[in-house]
């Protein structure tokens, strides 16, 4: 039978066990696991593109998050995101590849292989029934985050909306394609936000499950978004080119109530 999308209307059931968040960026993790992230029980979480890119560098997004280079961004984002972690149980990690606004033209399939020896070497000490948790690619693809209806839905919310980024989609096919045919390890997909204004995650899933051969369960899970919003707000330099104002409470209010991931079941 075909690959299939079941929905599930709303489920509190968070994975037990080990559990691996990819986070493409040091603040992904935060913004869009908030239900994962509530659980006691120890997490990784490895973010991605967390290299200190040489020489330095000055992009618009540095710019514009009040940085006068990537030297000072890349030191200011890790302490936002070992804030944004202290006191709690879970660990970070890291694979330290050149973020892609520091990347020009295509990036090196190199970059994949150190994602996926990331991936195994967390695998072989945890043991192999494990759930490994990837961004879904949440998001419009083709330069249209700024429509009408995107940013009248965004700005409901009290936050923007934005195009898929690349390096989410990078990290979710290498760890895809990767671990395709290891049906002992769950494969768990995330709905990212802010990019899913632009476009929801229910809109990429179909074309996942066919290409995995996996049938796709969807889960809503509720968020404490108190806490979500307390853990965000270690982002400051983050905070204005994401939400529409930068108080806990603004932030709170612009989280959904639920956020959305996707079990890929051998079918």
């Amino acid at each position: 039978m075909p690959p299939t999308v079941e929905h599930v209307s709303e489920t509190s059931v968070v994975p037990s066990g080990p559990l691996l968040i990819l986070s493409p960026h040091l603040d992904d993790a935060a913004l869009s696991c908030g239900a994962l992230l509530d659980r006691d029980e120890p997490i990784t979480v490895c973010d991605v593109f967390t290299e200190r890119p040489e020489p330095e560098q000055h992009t618009h997004w540095d710019r514009n998050c009040g940085f006068d280079g990537s030297h000072t961004a890349h030191e200011a984002r890790w302490a936002e995101e070992r804030d944004a972690f202290a006191g709690g149980p879970h660990t970070l990690a890291a694979v330290d590849l050149v973020d892609g606004q520091y990347v020009p033209g295509i990036r090196d399939e190199s970059d994949a292989r150190r994602i996926t020896r990331a991936v195994d070497t967390w695998l072989e000490t945890v043991g192999h029934h494990a759930t490994v948790v990837v961004p879904v690619g949440a998001g419009n693809p083709h330069g249209r985050a700024s429509t009408l209806a995107t940013r009248w839905r965004a700005r409901r919310a009290g936050t923007f909306a934005f195009n898929n980024s690349p390096d989410h989609l990078f990290v979710r096919d290498a760890v895809l394609t990767h671990l395709r045919e290891r049906t002992e390890v769950t494969l768990l997909l995330y709905e990212e936000y802010p990019y899913l204004f632009a476009m929801g995650g229910a809109l990429v899933v179909r074309a996942l499950a066919a290409w995995l051969d996996r049938d796709a369960i969807a889960l809503s899970m509720p968020v404490d978004r108190a806490a979500k919003a307390e853990r965000i707000s270690a982002y400051q330099s983050q905070l204005s080119l994401l939400f529409r104002a930068t108080s806990r409470e603004a932030i709170e209010r612009a989280l959904p109530a639920h956020e959305r991931y996707w079990e890929l079941r051998v079918s």
